[in-house]
């Protein structure tokens, strides 16, 4: 009976632990699909900038560190709000669980 009682016990933890790492695993996939969508989306805001004549903020003095904040800060902004939606499909391609679009069809 003790026996038992020890072995549930460490089967116990062993499963608390696998759970530990288990919600560290995915909370950093999460983490990194959030900064990849981040990241693409600044690239998106810098690549929209460029086909305008003279950029968001003109040609004049500092315009280029004006556009380097906004297309910073609105990559940032737009990763973290998930408006393009990437961050889940990332998190698939790591492992994680799918996408609510896909779990709903």
């Amino acid at each position: 009976m003790q026996i038992m009682r020890g072995q549930v016990a460490a089967t116990l933890s062993s499963l608390r632990a696998a759970e530990q790492l288990s919600d560290a695993a995915n909370g950093k996939a999460q983490e990194a699909a959030e900064r990849m969508e981040s990241i693409f989306a600044g690239i998106l805001v810098k690549e929209m900038g460029r086909t305008l004549p003279q950029g968001f903020f003109g040609e004049g003095p500092g315009s280029d560190v004006f556009s380097g904040w906004m297309e910073k800060h609105l990559g940032e902004e737009l990763g973290r709000s998930g408006a393009l939606q990437l961050a889940e499909r990332i998190r698939f391609d790591l492992g994680q669980e799918p996408p609510a679009t896909e779990v709903a069809q």
